[in-house]
């Protein structure tokens, strides 16, 4: 095998032209650099360490990784070769990191993952609140949401709602709080569709549902009624380009919308704390 073949290195974001008998001390450097970080820390630049050769050499840069005879049995390039592939293992596993720490804090995109959102635990605790509140009140139960139907039907953001006397009110079971209705029964805030999601996902006339095992469950934040799932969260607002507005109050980013954080509902495209 041939050892004197002109390679180019990419190494601190520049380009060195070495032999093949000089690469070695190149990769050495590179290696020794990335000792001095700290925490474990690795160059950037350096562990996009790469070869750029003509086409006949390919084969042999492909190769030189596994093929300990690249080098020659005298010297210490087989361990050099062995450091620069745990060296390019640990780049890809600390790049899949970063990436999904990145998409975790996004404040805005497509991917976005929200974060302080509603779980089934605080969710289920708040509507807990909910029916103590509405049992021990002398006030009863407020059904109508202020909301006409005159000429449009009642909007799916103000909950379940029934149009009577043109007027938007809240169906049974359910109160009006800000506008919108609220379970004054946790019974009543049912998690399933009933949707299945077998063969395919859930049907997205089923409003904000995961699939589990077969079946269309609503989101936390949110309510099945007459086969569909109310989101409580959702403000309306969309944060694909930028950033959610800050007049829609505690809100987060996931997936391009814009959702209220844990403890808040949507009220007029605005969040809100959930109180009893």
């Amino acid at each position: 095998m041939q050892q004197k073949k002109l390679t180019t290195l990419c190494l601190f974001g520049g380009l060195v032209v070495a032999t093949t008998n000089s690469w070695k001390s190149a990769l050495a450097a590179a290696i020794d650099n990335n000792n001095n970080k700290k925490n474990g820390e690795v160059d950037a630049a350096t562990l996009e360490l790469g070869v750029r050769v003509g086409a006949d050499d390919a084969a042999v840069v492909a190769g030189a990784a596994e093929e300990e005879d690249f080098c020659d049995e005298a010297s210490d390039c087989a361990l050099e070769l062995k450091q620069l592939r745990a060296l390019k293992v640990h780049t890809a596993a600390q790049a899949s990191e970063e990436v999904a720490d990145t998409a975790a804090g996004a404040l805005f995109g497509p991917e976005a993952v929200g974060v302080n959102m509603w779980t089934p635990e605080s969710w289920a605790r708040s509507l807990d609140l909910l029916e103590k509140s509405h049992s021990n009140t002398s006030a009863g139960c407020e059904l109508q949401t202020g909301a006409t139907c005159a000429i449009f039907s009642c909007k799916e953001s103000r909950g379940p709602t029934e149009c009577k006397d043109l007027l938007c009110q809240c169906a049974s079971g359910w109160c009006a709080k800000d506008g919108i209705c609220l379970p004054s029964l946790r019974a009543v805030c049912l998690t399933d569709s009933g949707g299945t999601c077998y063969a395919d996902g859930c049907d997205a006339s089923r409003g904000p549902t995961t699939c589990s095992a077969g079946k269309c469950l609503c989101e936390a934040g949110s309510c099945a009624y007459e086969g569909r799932c109310f989101q409580f969260t959702d403000t309306g607002g969309t944060c694909r380009a930028l950033p959610c507005d800050s007049s829609r109050g505690p809100t987060t980013c996931h997936q391009g919308r814009c959702l209220c954080q844990s403890g808040h509902v949507a009220v007029s495209g605005a969040c809100v704390p959930l109180e009893p």
